[in-house]
């Protein structure tokens, strides 16, 4: 089937009727667009809006006021004058304070905290005995309470010799009271610095044995002629530790200016009990050195060493008493006939038993006129 698309020239073309009615729908459409949206904007502004739920701030109590911590009075001091010359300041407190940290400060916290627990319990029992409560045991505070304890030393130069300012702060007690533990410790390491140290204690190690001799002379013979037997030990001690310096002295047995190594002295066996004495020995050992790794390779040395003390001298002779008779017998005065003889006839000189003496004679008439 043939469809005739030619128009005629006269002819107009027919609007289609379905196409006409779709236009007219679509401006119908657009022309009631407008309302549509404003109806929309209607009904969303007529909704009912929700307010987001908000959860309730927390209400926070006040902070309570808390009164002020009181003043404390400025600690009690003790001041005074040590035996040590200005010149030797650094010396004495050492890098960084670190002698008086040592022996000074370190030492007497703990030493005043132990004396204040040791009054405190005492107190507290006497109280308790006595049913009492006043006010000193009121602001005592528990030792495991007491907090922290600074013992403060001022050092400074005076006219000559050093001066100090000591002082004990604790937020909690006054314990002023304990200023003297902390004045006996200064003045004790003012004396000990002011001593002149001996060789063995200017090592950082002190190792000490203890033995006995049979008599003093058997000191020598440990160090030898000129410190020969001495030279040889310590030459054995420096190759097993691989040091530089080491120093070995044998000495009676007395107190120490400074302790051994741990506290400890080493027993060596003997056979004599007669004369205690102490082989020293002094080395500058590696900080992490273990007290008994070190003991394992220098007893057996020492120990040697002391052995050959006890062994009696090869060529000892044993003494034996002579009579003096062997000796007088022979004179100057001539042979053994010139000699007296009270067995051998009489005497040249003198004859007893009212016979006249030979180089004697008596004067008849002894009256001098």
């Amino acid at each position: 089937m043939k469809i005739d698309l030619t128009l005629h020239q006269n002819q107009k073309p027919q609007p289609n009727k379905e196409i006409q009615r779709n236009t007219r729908n679509t401006s119908t459409f657009y022309q009631l667009l407008p309302t549509f949206y404003q109806l929309s904007i209607l009904s969303l502004s007529a909704t009912q809006s929700v307010a987001p739920v908000v959860a309730p701030v927390p209400v926070v109590a006040p902070a309570p006021v808390v009164a002020p911590a009181p003043a404390m009075d400025s600690p009690k001091t003790l001041t005074g004058t040590l035996n040590v010359p200005n010149e030797n300041f650094g010396k004495f407190i050492g890098k960084g304070g670190s002698n008086l940290k040592k022996y000074v400060t370190g030492k007497s916290a703990f030493q005043v905290s132990k004396e204040y627990a040791k009054n405190f319990q005492k107190d507290s029992e006497l109280l308790t005995a006595r049913n009492v409560i006043d006010e000193t045991s009121k602001t005592m505070t528990v030792p495991s309470e007491l907090g922290s304890i600074l013992i403060h030393v001022k050092m400074d130069k005076g006219d000559e010799n050093l001066t100090y300012k000591i002082s004990i702060i604790n937020k909690n007690q006054d314990l002023s009271k304990y200023l003297g533990i902390v004045k006996n410790n200064l003045v004790k390491h003012a004396a000990n610095f002011s001593k002149e140290k001996l060789p063995e204690d200017k090592f950082s190690h002190k190792i000490v044995f203890a033995t006995s001799i049979e008599y003093e002379g058997l000191i020598g013979k440990f160090i030898g002629g000129g410190g020969k037997n001495i030279k040889i030990l310590s030459s054995k001690v420096k190759d097993v530790f691989d040091l530089p310096f080491c120093f070995i002295s044998m000495k009676i047995q007395e107190d120490m200016a400074r302790k051994s190594w741990e506290n400890k002295v080493i027993r060596l066996p003997s056979a004599s009990s007669k004369i205690e004495v102490h082989v020293i020995v002094s080395m500058n050992l590696p900080r992490d050195s273990l007290f008994g790794d070190v003991l394992k390779k220098l007893t057996p040395i020492i120990s040697e060493s002391v052995k050959k003390l006890s062994a009696p001298p090869p060529h000892q002779n044993k003494v034996s008493e002579i009579s003096a008779s062997d000796f007088l017998a022979v004179t100057d005065w001539g042979d053994n006939s010139d000699c007296y003889d009270p067995n051998d006839g009489e005497s040249p000189t003198y004859t007893p038993n009212g016979a006249e003496s030979p180089t004697y004679t008596p004067d008849p008439d002894p009256s001098p006129w």
